[in-house]
């Protein structure tokens, strides 16, 4: 098996992909230092290659691959989907291994590396996700099974579901109706339907049961993610917006709880995403493009 990406980029990215998710592991945050070494290499690598084979595309894949990310990695913070932390260290990846742009008549036959580790990042990011909100619901069962049947309840809730068992009742309608092909077609979606709506019943229920903190605003850090409104004397001093609190924020938010008018912070607490990186990383070396196959194989 010919190795899909150079063995020194490769070596780069584990590395810094190992510390990243031992640390975020630890304290759910990877250092600057690890995501920015990690750019600051990856491009010093593609100057050294370029230079040594005095051939300028090296680099220029290498700030491709950069771009490419920097995009993505924006799009999954400003959305909440990633923390900072999490956008930095794909910028990183993407300058370490960069994309070959003169051979890009081959894409469709064989995907760049980049773009495979992206779809194995969102295929095991999406399981790793599942995984750990079932852990994080069965270590606070108490807490997480009231909050979930508490939810079942509130009228907007019920107003969607019955909104959907109609929309179900008329699907099945249609399938007996059909029949063949377009009945199983239709009976598949009527299962993702009914999955989808208790599953994010079930993922609100573990964000509000389990990973909400209450913090004292000397124990805050840049970047936690506020989960309500601190609001003092009528002025919103962060919440929910702020994608990642800020120093000053902070500043101002420890002064106000010296003068006893702010006692807590309720922060939310996500889930360390950079473990699947590394494991989207390995996938991305050992199976390449093989997603095609499996993707082929369900069309």
């Amino acid at each position: 098996m010919a190795f899909p990406i150079d063995p020194v980029a490769a070596a780069i990215c584990l590395s810094a992909i190992a510390i990243g998710t031992i640390t975020d592991i630890r304290t759910r945050e990877v250092p600057d230092y690890v995501n920015y070494g990690l750019l600051i290499l990856g491009l010093a690598y593609a100057m050294i290659l370029t230079i040594a084979f005095g051939d300028i595309w090296f680099i220029i894949g290498s700030l491709a691959g950069l771009a490419i990310f920097f995009a993505l990695g924006m799009v999954m913070y400003y959305t909440g989907q990633w923390g900072g932390g999490d956008s930095k260290m794909l910028m990183g990846i993407g300058a370490a291994v960069g994309i070959n742009l003169q051979d890009y008549s081959r894409w469709l036959l064989e995907p760049p590396f980049l773009f495979n580790f992206v779809i194995y990042s969102l295929v095991i990011g999406a399981l790793y996700g599942l995984i750990w909100s079932i852990g994080a619901a069965i270590a606070s069962w108490k807490s997480f099974s009231h909050e979930f049947t508490s939810s079942l309840k509130k009228p907007k809730t019920v107003f969607y579901k019955k909104a959907l068992l109609v929309i179900a009742a008329l699907l099945f309608a249609a399938s007996l109706i059909a029949g063949g092909l377009y009945q199983i077609v239709l009976l598949l979606l009527i299962l993702v339907l009914l999955l989808s709506f208790y599953a994010l019943v079930f993922i609100k229920a573990v964000e509000n049961s389990c990973m909400l903190r209450k913090v004292k605003p000397t124990d805050l850090t840049e970047g936690d993610w506020i989960a309500k409104n601190v609001i003092v004397n009528g002025k919103v001093i962060t919440g929910p917006k702020d994608l990642g609190i800020e120093k000053p924020q902070i500043e101002e938010l420890i002064r106000l709880y010296k003068q006893q008018k702010v006692d807590h912070v309720i922060v939310k607490v996500g889930i360390p995403f950079v473990p699947s990186f590394f494991f989207a990383f390995i996938a991305s070396i050992f199976y390449g493009g093989g997603w095609i196959s499996v993707f082929m194989g369900f069309v």
